[in-house]
């Protein structure tokens, strides 16, 4: 028998002075959650979550300034900050019936963003805030339904999402952008277990999608100039008026498909194929800083690999992928006007390469897990690599189960080189990202809904840095310190 109502609470509050001058992080935020069971079939739950947050932007640093230790942390930019104010409601209610379960979601979501970037002290804060607003509503209806095929458990899943977005973002130098985006999606996907070695999935999702967007301008009027002789007479304020340009309107269709097929050749061993299509439509923060041709990506996937399973013992798996993808949607600088805007490659990409992945379980008290993956990202024509993507990148985690209630953890990040973020030529070597090898380690005792945690965040002080443009980089921080307190109730 279900319990009739439950309830939790979850609140947090992190300070940090950052890494960098003007690198300070202020946050808190706070969750609810709230659920009661009508019947024994249908269940209702409601979530609210809040969130406050204060960040200064310290920008970018030069490049022959990222391994100096004090220089790599000074800031050209010691006002500028964002502030964000991010709440979100949702709820949700199902139904177990004779014919599967349905669920409703349903949701809203109010953002608000204040920053200064570039702050002038011959001008107020207040007149030099820029501000995004957002207000987001977003429903489901999800039906899932498990039914038997000669005695083997299959699983079918289909429904349809929904969202309406209103957005603002309005700049200090007296310039808005406003945005109505609807999108509207169906689905289906369906498992299916031919024998107790073989099951084939597959699925398909159709998306269109519509917006309008309109920039304005603040515009100043003045009386023409008078000129009779021998008396000059300058022109005259007499207002100022938000001015609408030309309403623009995007409207796509898209569409998805996915199939996937498993054998289990042997009790451990598992061998794995899939191919799927893949679409990704610009977010509304996007299209208020992008070229005036910014649109959807589309992707194709092909993928193949083997499962090894040894229950308690280790977990390994060996994945080949390969992936093209058309139109993809990058940050970075436009060649006609050389401002960095978001826009669409004008080439197709490829990834390809090999994931690897193991899980070891030498006792009930260590954990080992590591990842590795070799990508050969490049574009299809120039056949120059993508930038910021390592083509060797690895991770690597122990945890030791001391106690019931204390763990200490030890994790590892290693990836190459790449090339700077608007090196699309791969031309400029001399301000190529370095590769770096970086270790954390952390210690948690946790009793019940308490938990205690401390740690050391790269260990051995490595200077390092992960994305860079044009020679500004921004640098990552080297060795410190952390702590922290969770309480749930």
């Amino acid at each position: 028998k279900k319990d009739r109502l439950a309830l939790s609470l979850a609140g947090g509050y992190a300070d940090s002075e950052g890494y960098r001058d003007n690198g300070g992080l202020r946050k808190k935020d706070a969750v609810i959650n709230l659920g009661y069971d009508i019947f024994d079939t249908s269940t209702v739950e409601f979530n609210i979550s809040l969130l406050e947050s204060n960040i200064g932007l310290p920008g970018p640093v030069a490049q022959e300034d990222v391994d100096d230790r004090n220089k790599r942390r000074e800031t050209s930019a010691p006002n500028d900050f964002s502030s964000t104010v991010d709440n979100r409601y949702t709820g949700k209610i199902d139904f177990e019936t004779s014919v599967g379960l349905f669920t409703f979601k349903g949701g809203y979501r109010d953002r608000e963003n204040s920053y200064i970037i570039g702050y002038s002290p011959i001008i107020s804060e207040a007149d030099q805030t820029d501000k995004i607003l957002e207000d987001t509503l977003q429903s489901s209806l999800v039906h899932e339904h498990t039914y038997s095929v000669a005695g083997l458990e299959n699983t079918s899943v289909m429904g349809v999402d929904f969202y309406d977005t209103q957005y603002l973002r309005e700049n200090a130098w007296a310039e808005k952008k406003n945005g109505d985006t609807q999108t509207i999606e169906g689905f289906i996907h369906d498992e299916l277990v031919l024998t107790s070695q073989l099951s084939l999935s597959g699925g398909y999702r159709y998306s269109r999608f519509s917006g309008t967007f309109q920039d304005e301008n603040y515009t100043d009027f003045f009386s023409p100039p008078v000129l009779p002789p021998p008396v000059f007479i300058p022109p005259q304020y007499l207002y100022s008026v938000w001015i609408p340009e030309q309403v623009r309107e995007k409207e796509w269709t898209n569409q998805a498909y996915e199939f996937g097929i498993a054998w289990e050749a042997a009790e451990p061993l598992t061998l794995f194929a899939s191919h799927a299509t893949s679409y990704r439509i610009p977010n509304v923060d996007e299209f208020a800083l992008s070229d005036n041709d910014l649109h959807p990506q589309k992707s194709r996937h092909y993928d193949a690999g083997v499962r090894l399973k040894m229950e308690y013992i280790a977990e390994l798996s060996l994945t080949l992928f390969d992936m093209t993808t058309t139109d993809e949607i990058y940050y970075g600088e436009d060649p006609d006007t050389g401002t960095s805007v978001n826009r669409n490659y004008d080439e197709k990409t490829q990834r390809r390469g090999v994931e690897t992945q193991i899980k070891i379980y030498p006792s009930d008290w260590l954990y080992i897990w590591g990842n590795y993956s070799y990508t050969q990202a490049k574009f299809e024509l120039s056949d120059t690599f993508i930038p910021l993507v390592p083509e060797h990148l690895g991770n690597i985690g122990i945890e030791w189960y001391l106690f019931d209630s204390l763990t200490l953890a030890l994790t590892g990040t290693m990836a190459s080189s790449r090339y700077d973020g608007n090196d699309q030529a791969n031309t400029a070597d001399d301000q190529m990202l370095g590769s770096y090898k970086v270790f954390d380690t952390k210690v948690t005792w946790q009793k019940e809904n308490f938990r205690l945690f401390a740690g050391i965040k790269n260990i051995f002080d490595e200077l390092y840095v992960t994305s860079a443009y044009s020679g500004s980089s921004y640098p990552m921080p080297t060795q410190s310190f952390f702590f922290g307190v969770e309480w749930t109730y």
